[in-house]
């Protein structure tokens, strides 16, 4: 049986054609005034490990070439000099950027940063001088942008800063880097998103719960990522796969609740013996490879077998990105669980695939997929719902077929690349703007 995704690609790359030509007239508006952006992030880059990766990704691929993007990404604790060099047409530095805190030596830790933080300034005006920096953009606020700020103070570039997906929430709720026993943001992360020329958000929902917690920063702007429209390369798949199968795709993690779309299993198969189930992604892991959720991977091995779906629940674990893509072509649908996200970036490309999606009836899925038109929204953490849910569009395979086509319309027209890069450089050009 040909799968929905494959059925759907001619029309897929006809709405991606047309929509990036209603695009390009708009980028040529925007390209009169060239700016130089030094991106702040901890990233993988030139890498794609996640949706920060491929948001910056698609955003340096996206703007006009008059525009230059580079990166600074703090450095080692070996990195005590600005390291600079070249990944293609992107320059990447990397420096040092100490913080007092020091677990086993506070008082130590505390003098060398006082010592270090001068120097470490003085070199980071001087990279914005020499390299003629407009603009900064910080990704996700982090306690080291305590340099952004204080460079802002003395005259620096202005920055804008981004929201991307738990991050927002646990800034929104109070969590993160917080005081223990405490729920509230460390007052340098809010003095840091208090000093930005603008806060940006990739979900419409989390710039809201922002705004409701911290309505001294509003507004929140929202910019949903984008994807680039030219369809992914072909590549074989790595080994044999099902006719017919679903997919799961992303972190392993009690987040992306990939055990509920397994208890859902048992009861697709009982209607679709022969329909698979693919769970696609690894586990997330600490600085030191130790896994962030212990046991929890084990955990759901067990429950495969528990439940009875072992020869029809497969575990992948990581693929590259051209691989994931073409498993997309070959799938029937695509099931997300999750209990909480920003906006991915997996649902963005299940779009542009022509899948039909089930999702979990929570914002990040709501703001973009309209229940019954591009998809079908479930109950969080639901099984049954979610079973009835992929055996209805798995039976009906004209609906599913027509989902996928809203869904990839919806995706060329609302959330490629070039209209996010669009946006961006609309905002970066008023905050620089005399």
């Amino acid at each position: 049986m040909r799968s929905v995704g494959c059925g759907y690609r001619d029309f897929a790359e006809s709405i991606t054609v047309g929509a990036m030509g209603c695009t390009e007239s708009d980028a040529r508006q925007q390209e009169e005034r060239p700016l130089h952006v030094l991106v702040v992030c901890q990233t993988a880059y030139p890498l794609v490990r996640g949706g920060i990766d491929a948001m910056l990704q698609a955003l340096i691929d996206a703007l006009p070439a008059v525009h230059r993007i580079s990166l600074f990404m703090p450095g080692e604790w070996s990195s005590t000099s600005l390291e600079t060099r070249r990944l293609g047409a992107v320059t990447v530095h990397r420096l040092r950027l100490r913080m007092p805190g020091d677990a086993k030596r506070p008082l130590r830790g505390f003098f060398g940063w006082l010592r270090e933080f001068p120097v470490t300034l003085w070199r980071l005006r001087r990279l914005m001088r020499t390299e003629g920096i407009d603009l900064l953009h910080l990704h996700t606020v982090r306690d080291f942008h305590l340099y952004f700020r204080v460079l802002r103070w003395l005259g620096g570039p202005p920055y804008l800063l981004t929201f991307h997906g738990t991050d927002a929430l646990n800034f929104a709720e109070g969590t993160l880097l917080g005081v223990k026993g405490e729920r509230r943001v460390s007052p340098l992360l809010h003095w840091v998103a208090g000093g930005a020329g603008a806060i940006t958000a990739v979900a419409a929902h989390y710039a809201r719960l922002i705004e409701h917690h911290h309505p001294d920063l509003a507004p929140i702007r929202h910019i949903p990522n984008g994807i680039p429209l030219t369809p992914p390369p072909a590549t074989a798949l790595p080994e044999a796969w099902p006719d017919r199968f679903w997919l799961v795709a992303g972190w392993v993690e009690p987040p992306k609740a990939p055990d509920a779309a397994v208890r859902a299993w048992g009861s697709v198969r009982r209607r679709f013996p022969d329909l698979h189930l693919c769970i696609v992604g690894d586990e997330p892991r600490l600085g030191d490879g130790a896994p962030y959720y212990p046991g929890y991977l084990e955990e759901l091995r067990a429950l495969i077998v528990r439940e009875g779906v072992a020869d029809r629940v497969r575990l992948t674990g990581p693929l590259p990105r051209d691989q994931l893509a073409a498993l997309m072509r070959r799938a029937s649908g695509l099931l997300f669980p999750s209990l909480r996200e920003g906006l991915p970036y997996v649902l963005l490309e299940a779009g542009l695939a022509g899948l039909p999606v089930v999702c979990n009836d929570i914002p990040a899925f709501s703001d973009v997929v309209t229940h019954g038109e591009e998809g079908l929204l479930v109950p969080g953490g639901n099984p049954e719902a979610m079973a009835e849910a992929v055996v209805h569009l798995t039976a009906d395979p004209d609906l599913a077929l027509r989902m996928g086509q809203a869904l990839c319309a919806k995706i060329a027209r609302q959330y490629s690349a070039q209209v996010m890069a669009n946006r961006y450089l609309e905002l970066y050009a008023s905050l620089v703007a005399p």
